[in-house]
């Protein structure tokens, strides 16, 4: 609800919001190139039902969708730029030259992951009602670091590709990338999804709490659904699954 122009001054960065709702961070190059110069980091978050753009200091943008959070520097310094994510996003990382160590590879930690790239687009999925963590890469190219085993095994991803972290196991297949990142674009998009997997999108962008009674049907969905429409709408699109929604507060119950 911060109105539009300059929100805030910090270590050296102007914070200003822009009239579509994107958060610009202006550096001062002069202060930030001080050796003995250490960045504040933020954390932006989206809640339930809430999608936010950011330009980061280096110029790169990244998408963060509902229930998301993004912890990154004032600034970059070093040899590379380390963000931190838990939810899902949608990251253009730009290209980016230091003097002194050259290329500074752009570095994405989640839970037991880690992606690096120099400049690309690409999505990471890593909520944590997810079965899988799920990276998709749209241009360039990125390297995915599984942390989860002892020694800590890598995948190179090309264009159209996606990483799962299953278990410990890192596995690559080829996906539709339209489905992967429709929420950037205000839709759901569905491929062959059961009610739980559909359910775990709408109840993160409704904020609602989901809980299922007796034995579900086993149905797959495939289509695309506008984020925009209200949850009576999508409940009534979803009635392709033959089951029944009645509401207990905030709770949505589903049953046969």
């Amino acid at each position: 609800d911060a109105g539009n122009g300059k929100v805030a001054e910090q270590s050296g960065i102007v914070i200003t919001k822009t009239k579509d709702g994107q958060i610009i961070y202006t550096v001062n190059s002069s202060q930030v190139n001080k050796s003995d110069k250490e960045p504040d980091f933020n954390i932006i978050t989206t809640p339930k039902g809430g999608q936010y753009q950011i330009q980061l200091p280096d110029g790169s943008r990244v998408w963060l969708n509902s229930e998301s959070s993004l912890k990154y520097p004032t600034f970059f310094i070093g040899t590379s730029r380390n963000v931190s994510l838990t939810g899902e996003a949608y990251f253009e990382v730009l290209k980016n030259q230091n003097k002194l160590s050259g290329a500074m590879p752009f570095v994405v930690n989640t839970t037991n992951q880690t992606v690096e790239v120099l400049g690309t687009h690409f999505n990471i999925n890593a909520y944590k009602d997810e079965p899988n963590l799920k990276t998709t890469l749209i241009e360039g190219a990125v390297k995915v670091t599984n942390l989860k085993k002892a020694e800590s095994s890598f995948v190179i991803l090309k264009p159209g590709e996606q990483s799962s972290l299953i278990g410990q196991k890192l596995a690559v297949n080829n996906v539709n990338t339209d489905e992967v990142i429709a929420w950037k674009n205000g839709m759901f998009m569905f491929k062959d999804a059961n009610l739980k997997v559909v359910m775990r999108s709408i109840a993160r962008w409704y904020d609602i709490e989901v809980e299922y009674e007796g034995v579900l049907p086993n149905k797959e969905f495939s289509g695309e659904i506008y984020r925009n429409l209200n949850l009576k709408q999508v409940l009534e699109i979803l009635d392709f699954y033959k089951v029944h929604f009645r509401f207990e507060n905030k709770k949505l119950i589903v049953s046969p």
